[in-house]
């Protein structure tokens, strides 16, 4: 007999991993060749062995797979391309060789099976879905038969991975959703190490398209070309997910991935989604075991966990959870408990969680277990009242509790808070916050008992003890010494006093305390004529600093607010001189034009609007509304630069373009030019042909009258005045109507909340003006606003 080496271990796994292997597509393809024996059988009125035969020689004489040959037979009888509900009773494809009349019909196959506990959810098939070839029916059938003989989770992903279609998939996956939003990975095939890992436990915090099929019990098809803000998970960024129901409620999701981004036909939309809904009976055969087992897994090795909580010192237990069949944690096992913990609950060991300790039910802190669990994270609560059976009896305790996730499990530890305790660490964050810390001065001991704030405040090691008295007044810099020796020899007779000392803390930084001294004077008893000392010192160097701050930023600001008045009456002064009509009223003919300068507050900065217009010696009408983009004394300088001029280029006769490209000329003449935005139109008194030209402004709104349409008018090109040196301004013409207005403004005039302020400007002048009484539109509600507006309304009355 002749031994095998070691070279021969890898052969004969490689064999007998084949042989698994195909064992398997064996029996996934038994049920469906069982199946075709008995049809056919029905069919030929023969026994299975010489149906069996008949199968065998088609698929000889046609070159055919055996499966793919029953595959047809099955077909025949219950098409896989239409629902159950539309099959009808036609009679399969039998093989020549046998063909004979049928003694009785045989009964309809549906490849739906009845209803059951798990169903898959589908709709990405079209309304008409189209006609399927040879070989997505014969596929469908091999995956029906696969699911059949699936044992286990890992035997329906299989079965999907095989039958997905042309491309085939590179994953598949099965996720249980859980009460609190998050998903749990129960079974995948074709998934790495790594992705599986990655994907074992998705927080409901985490958008994916898993949830997303979750939350709206549809499923989703993503073909990996356009962008998504969802986390895509798995081994491909193309994939379909469905939705697992179990009466009507989301329970998980079957997910399919492709490797590469890749486009879905209706064709596969249809047989994609019935390759899902015939998961659902396999789906309900392995659901609570794939659940159970999964949560097993997850629980892992605990062994050495345990062995750290029997050695540790605080109350301390290891709890691994309890599920139901739908993978819903329901209580804990108390699995280990530290040694403080166990000798205070010695029977809790081994025991239901909810057993042993019923209020933590009511009180939120099972709860917090489980979000811990499931969401991953770490929870801690500060002390808070329970009821706890203690000695016998409920009591009210206090008890600060924490709980961290761990190998699929959780460590929960508790500590009891006495009254004392509390106050202590009340204490303690009140010298924090406050910056102070206390001493008592011990007349037998001759030392000060300090607090750990105190020791701060010192620079002062805790380490080294209590200080005397004259270690505590010699920490003091010199010049302090004297006022603090003063302060606690009176305080020593049972006065109170309170100084400031300097002090060098830890013989570096300088700090100023503040020291507020009181003693209750000597008592009989004692040795020492001197009485207790109570000494509370606070930190005031950063409040000191924060005084000067403060006194320097008030005289600052007092300084800057009479900079500011001084600015604000010269500028008042300024916009007055070359700005003296805040409205004005002009006509020529039926032409009539009025404005007003709107401003709310007079105190306000101003911000530099203006408008004005004028009357020129031929009859014709100039208007020129603008913005200054900036406030005080530069907008007003600005305005009694460009406003003087206009007046003058009009009645030069220059078109409105040219005199805007004047005043841009003018405005860059300046080292650092101003910026402005303008509208300017000149209304011809004889044609009613308005003319004007923008630099960056707002488009006019003309107000028909015949019609009461309000409608903003194409502006000319141009931009603000003082940006470019060399820029082009053109100019745009409009005939007017008798009966109608047109309005030139500022944004102060616009409403900002709305979704569109122009348009929502228009609507309220085409509903508010009247025809030839152009001071209407002055009245049209504006937004209330503290700084600064210009409207200008132009109307041509038919009187």
């Amino acid at each position: 007999m002749v031994e095998s080496t070691a070279e021969d271990w890898p052969v004969r796994v490689q064999r007998l991993e084949q042989e698994v292997a195909g064992l398997r597509r064996a029996m996934r393809t038994r049920a469906l060749i069982e199946q075709a024996k008995g049809i056919l059988a029905e069919r030929l009125g023969c026994d299975p062995e010489t149906a069996f035969s008949q199968i065998s020689q088609q698929s000889q004489d046609t070159n055919t797979p055996l499966v793919d040959v029953a595959a047809d037979i099955v077909n025949g009888i219950a098409p896989p391309d239409r629902p159950a509900s539309e099959v009808s009773p036609a009679e399969p494809p039998i093989p020549a060789a046998a063909a004979k009349p049928s003694p009785r019909r045989a009964e309809v196959l549906s490849i739906t099976p009845e209803p059951r506990p798990i169903t898959v959810m589908t709709g990405l098939a079209p309304t008409q879905p189209p006609s399927w070839p040879a070989e997505a029916k014969r596929r469908l059938r091999r995956a029906v038969s696969a699911y059949a003989a699936a044992e286990d989770i890992t035997g329906v992903t299989s079965a999907v991975h095989a039958n997905a279609g042309d491309p085939a998939p590179s994953g598949v996956a099965v996720f249980a959703a859980e009460p609190n939003g998050s998903l749990r990975l129960i079974g995948a095939e074709g998934w790495t190490a790594q992705q599986i890992s990655e994907a074992r436990r998705i927080p409901s915090l985490i958008a994916t398209p898993m949830s997303e099929v979750v939350r709206h019990a549809h499923p989703v098809l993503f073909d990996g070309q356009a962008e998504t803000d969802l986390a895509l998970v798995g081994p491909g960024p193309a994939m379909v997910g469905y939705p697992i129901a179990i009466q009507s409620r989301v329970t998980g999701v079957l997910l399919i991935s492709w490797g590469q981004a890749r486009p879905f036909s209706a064709l596969d939309r249809s047989y994609l989604d019935r390759l899902a809904e015939e998961s659902g009976r396999a789906l309900g055969r392995v659901w609570a075991q794939a659940i159970a087992g999964t949560a097993a897994s997850l629980t892992g090795d605990l062994g050495w966990i345990q062995r750290v909580i029997e050695g540790t010192s605080g109350m301390t237990q290891l709890l691994t959870p309890i599920r139901d069949a739908a993978g819903v944690v329901i209580d804990f096992t108390v699995a280990a408990m530290s040694p403080l913990a166990q000798a205070d609950e010695p029977d809790t060991l081994g025991r239901r969680l909810l057993d042993a300790y019923p209020r933590l039910l009511t009180n939120g802190v099972f709860d917090a277990y489980v979000r811990t669990l499931a969401d991953g994270t770490s929870w801690e609560r500060g002390p808070e009242p329970e009821d706890a059976w203690v000695a016998g009896s409920w009591q009210r305790v206090v008890k600060a509790r924490r709980a961290a996730p761990i190998a699929g499990a959780v460590i929960a530890s508790w500590r009891r808070v006495d009254e004392f305790a509390r106050l202590e660490e009340q204490v303690s964050q009140m010298e924090q916050l406050g910056r102070f810390g206390w001493c008592e001065w011990d007349p037998i001991g001759r030392r000060m008992w300090c607090s750990p704030g105190m020791y701060e405040l010192l620079g002062v090691p805790a380490r080294k003890g209590p200080l005397s008295r004259t270690a505590l007044v010699e920490l003091a810099e010199p010049e302090s010494r004297p006022v603090l020796t003063e302060a606690l020899r009176r305080a020593a007779h049972g006065g109170q006093a309170t100084v400031d000392i300097n002090l060098r803390r830890g013989g570096e930084e300088l700090v100023r305390l503040r020291a507020f001294a009181a003693g209750d004077g000597p008592r009989p008893e004692d040795t020492d004529p001197r009485g207790t000392v109570r000494l509370l010192v606070q930190d005031i160097s950063e409040q000191l600093q924060l005084d000067v701050q403060l006194r320097r930023t008030q005289a600052q600001a007092s300084a800057q607010r009479v900079r500011l008045a001084a600015e604000h009456e010269l500028t008042r002064a300024l916009m007055d001189l070359v700005y003296p009509a805040r409205s004005f009223d002009h006509s020529s003919g039926p032409l009539r034009v009025v404005g007003q300068h709107f401003a709310t507050d007079r105190t306000a900065p101003l911000r530099g609007d203006f408008c004005d217009a004028q009357l020129l010696p031929n009859g014709d009408l100039m208007l020129v509304v603008g913005d200054m983009f900036g406030s005080g004394l530069t907008a007003a300088s600005a305005v009694a630069r460009l406003m003087p001029p206009v007046v003058a280029l009009g009645i030069a006769g220059l078109a409105p373009e040219a005199i805007l490209s004047v005043l841009n000329t003018e405005l860059h003449r300046l080292p650092d030019p101003p910026l402005a935005s303008m509208a300017l139109a000149r209304v011809d008194h004889e044609t009613k042909v308005a003319t004007w030209a923008q630099a960056g402004h707002l488009p006019p709104i003309l107000v028909r009258g015949r019609t009461a349409t309000a409608t903003a008018l194409k502006p000319p090109e141009g931009p603000a005045l003082g940006l470019l040196p060399d820029a082009v301004f053109s100019s745009r013409s409009a005939q007017l109507e008798p009966g109608d207005t047109l309005v030139f403004y500022t944004d102060g005039v616009l409403d900002r909340r709305a979704r569109d302020p122009l348009k929502n400007l228009s609507n309220k002048l085409g509903r508010g003006v009247r025809v030839g009484e152009p001071e209407s539109a002055l009245t049209v509600p504006t937004p209330a606003r503290t700084d600064e507006a210009c409207l200008v309304a132009l109307s041509y009355s038919d009187d």
